[in-house]
């Protein structure tokens, strides 16, 4: 996405309110729908409070070096008042972010601010006097209002140089520090790009911005187009709740791990060469890499899951096919291993991708397939709570179902190590997806420690109920549809 907020903050006379000016100039001449935005306390509700408090006789008073004063309200004096006054100002801001910031977004405007949250932030610090406010959970609350897509440029300056520039109005040399020592923090979370001013002309500061603007454009028109197969890969999850297309960083933490450590113990088994089938993404082909195959191939029927393996994951010997499991595009016995985690349960026809495995495969080859649990992932229904999957299976009929074409020399069982709460889960992720459509009801759902999940060899009577089953397997001599012919 392009940026949608150009954002130029710094001390003032650092030159922000003319470079500014430059830039809308600049951009609405080539086009763009620009929209210049000031935003910085105290606002609405708050400056009403200030002038009150000054007129009581609440304040303090600040000089600069040509003697004017400043009065500010006395909101610096202990806690309380610090934590009040920062959740009068919060309060009073969110109005103007409102109107002047979510509502241009709204319209398609690209924003650049003279003035923005970054500023709010550092004035709210400087006025109850308190420097850790710009590192505290009110601070961090605030910049989440920023869009997602911005570009930040911290425009700094000496304190000898801004008061050439401002005069009898220049502010306290005291009130310029806090701004710039508050200005460096924040430009480091928020990875702005910092110019200093002081002593560079009009015209060179303004080319440095141009500059970086450039790149901030390209980067945004880059990442666009990266993340385009990732989108489309994850937005029906977000309709369903069920995170079937996992793509690394767009999902929680904990399913990530889930997925993760099935590839990491297939590594242990892994020469030759492999197909991983029903690669999604390609991030589990790219874990697979890294053991000892000499060649990769990650096969999916989607798309732009293809598109999105190809991009971030294909190398020397990785490579990504797009075609379906139950009609293979190779040869006969051309792999050493084909992995198929969790894919047996989408197909139609499972029959069939068993038996174009069971082909490809040489006889010397392992198979490691997994499917989930029934009786954990849908235990009270008949149907599969997962809209993606086709069937499921008890754990005896899947390896019933697997020993139609392989010779299975090991059964792996995926599980919570509490295995009363695995159960309990499923059913609470059910309910929130389907029904109740609650962020943090979803995310609750899911939260799992990635520790909680182990692979362990598979033992009927002594392991608990797993949520998933590995079986790996060899090829036997006959497969269930040669028999049925």
């Amino acid at each position: 996405m392009l940026p949608q907020l150009i954002s130029l903050f710094g001390p003032d006379g650092s030159g922000k309110s003319t470079h500014v000016q430059i830039l809308v100039d600049d951009l609405e001449a080539q086009g763009l729908r620009v929209k210049k935005i000031w935003i910085r306390s105290p606002h609405t509700l708050a400056f009403v409070v200030s002038k009150l408090l000054v007129r009581l006789g609440f304040y303090r008073v600040a000089t600069n070096p040509a003697g004017m004063t400043v009065k500010m309200p006395a909101v610096n004096r202990n806690q309380v008042i610090r934590r009040i006054w920062a959740f009068i100002e919060f309060l009073s801001v969110l109005p103007i972010i409102l109107l002047r910031m979510c509502l241009p977004l709204k319209f398609g405007y690209t924003l650049v601010s003279d003035r923005s949250l970054v500023d709010t932030v550092v004035t709210i610090a400087y006025f109850i006097g308190d420097k850790k406010f710009i590192d505290g959970r009110t601070a961090r609350l605030l910049l989440r209002f920023i869009p997602k897509h911005s570009i930040f440029i911290y425009l700094d300056s000496d304190y000898v140089a801004i008061s050439a520039r401002r005069g009898k109005i220049v502010e306290p040399k005291e009130f310029i520090e806090f701004q710039r020592a508050g200005y460096k923090k924040l430009s480091k979370i928020i990875n702005a790009e910092i110019i200093d001013t002081s002593d560079l002309s009009i015209a060179r500061t303004s080319e440095r911005i141009s500059n970086t603007i450039s790149r901030g454009f390209k980067a945004g028109i880059s990442e666009y187009l990266t993340n385009t197969h990732a989108n489309k890969l994850i937005n029906e999850d977000k309709e369903t709740g069920y995170p079937e297309r996992i793509v690394l960083g767009r999902v929680d933490k904990e399913v990530e791990a889930e997925h993760i450590s099935r590839y990491l113990f297939a590594s242990r088994f892994i020469t030759g060469n492999t197909l991983d089938l029903g690669c999604g993404s390609g991030y589990g082909t790219n874990l697979l890499s890294k053991s000892k195959a000499d060649l990769l191939i990650g096969l999916d029927i989607n798309h732009d899951g293809i598109l999105h393996g190809a991009k971030f994951y294909r190398n020397d010997k990785t490579d990504f096919i797009q075609a379906e499991a139950s009609m293979l595009p190779f040869r006969d016995e051309t792999f050493d291993n084909i992995v198929g985690f969790e894919v047996i349960e989408h197909v139609s026809n499972s029959s069939r991708m068993l038996s174009e495995m069971k082909r490809v495969m040489k006889y010397s080859g392992r198979v490691l397939l997994s499917s989930p649990n029934k009786l954990i992932s849908s235990p009270i229904s008949k149907r599969s709570f997962n809209p993606y999957h086709k069937t499921e299976w008890y754990i005896s009929d899947f390896i019933e179902l697997v020993q139609s074409d392989f010779q299975i020399d090991g059964i792996y069982a995926q599980c919570w190590k509490n295995k009363f709460l695995a159960p309990i889960r499923s059913i609470l992720r059910h309910i929130s997806s389907k029904y109740l459509h609650t962020r943090l009801l979803k995310e609750r759902a899911d939260r799992v420690d990635p520790k909680q999940y182990v692979i362990t060899e598979y033992r009927p009577r002594v392991s608990q109920s797993p949520a998933l089953v590995i079986v790996s397997g060899h090829r036997s001599p006959f497969s269930a549809c040669e028999l049925a012919e």
